[in-house]
């Protein structure tokens, strides 16, 4: 951290974060035995230190319907092939994509009678992540796939993220005059999409004519922009303002920042510290 002065708010720090949020898991099969047993495989897999929270239904329409909720996000659906009819799982996973137009969450096809299909081809087909015949889908090799392709969900859903900030920074610097708070909650979207799930990340100003400080721009728990009392632990490096404030960049993450991830949080600090400076002295 630089020696640069930042005021902190001085009410008391905020309680620690709660637990992770699991991963949302939809299992699919016609058979109780199978459900019960996936239930047993996969109850102490854990991603980043997250646990699976699984949901079960037994046939195709059920899963259909599970994933037409509003509040249906689910990092993989682990798919029985035969159910209602000899293809009831083909057709699940080919409604996902196509009529739901979902390419990011993952697919395991799960099937009792492996020769019936070719792998290959079915998982081209369908966009699926894993092929996994009953017999051969021991506790470690189900735990094994489905924990890939959680870390293969969340992977993608960040580049999803970057993807969607980055229009929205491309957006803001097309303005003009170029609108300094919509560029730097830009920035701070794109750092937040590519931390660990869950993190939040602010941009925090003091202001030498008051105590405490304000969120600038946030995402995650700042992104209300309401008044914030970091601790200084959160604290990536600051800098100070033409004016006699400080800006710093707050990280509250439950995993520890990378060297690459410490650098990328201290470049949006220096772009945002940049065009606020403009602004300072458009405004004198």
């Amino acid at each position: 951290m630089s020696d640069d002065t930042f005021s902190f708010d001085e009410r008391p720090a905020p309680a620690p974060p709660p637990p992770r949020a699991p991963w949302e898991v939809l299992v699919v099969d016609d058979d109780p035995d199978i459900l019960r047993v996936t239930e047993v495989s996969l109850a102490r897999l854990t991603v980043d230190g997250a646990p699976l929270h699984l949901t079960c239904c037994e046939s195709g329409a059920a899963a259909r319907e599970v994933l037409s909720r509003d509040d249906a996000h689910f990092a993989v659906v682990l798919l029985d092939v035969i159910m209602e009819t000899d293809d009831a799982g083909l057709q699940v996973a080919r409604w996902i994509r196509e009529e739901r137009r979902d390419p990011l969450t993952r697919l395991l096809l799960r099937t009792g009678q492996p020769g019936l299909l070719d792998a290959r081809s079915v998982i081209a087909a369908y966009d699926l992540h894993d092929y996994l015949a009953k017999v051969e889908a021991t506790h470690a090799r189900l735990a094994t796939a489905v924990g890939a392709a959680v870390r293969a969900w969340r992977d993608l859903r960040a580049l999803a993220l970057v993807r969607c900030s980055l229009d929205g920074l491309l957006d803001a610097l097309a303005i003009a005059p170029v609108d300094a708070h919509a560029v730097a909650s830009a920035l701070v979207a794109q750092v937040s999409a590519l931390l660990a799930p869950g993190s939040s990340v602010a941009l925090v100003r003091s202001h030498p004519s008051r105590p405490g400080a304000t969120v600038y721009a946030g995402s995650g728990r700042f992104a209300d922009g309401a008044a914030c009392a970091p601790i200084e632990r959160d604290t990536v490096e600051s800098r100070s303002l033409a004016d006699g404030g400080a800006l710093a960049l707050v990280v509250a993450t439950d995993a520890p920042l990378t060297a690459h991830n410490r650098t990328l949080c201290v470049r949006c600090l220096d772009a945002a510290l940049g065009l606020l400076t403009a602004d300072l002295h458009v405004a004198r």
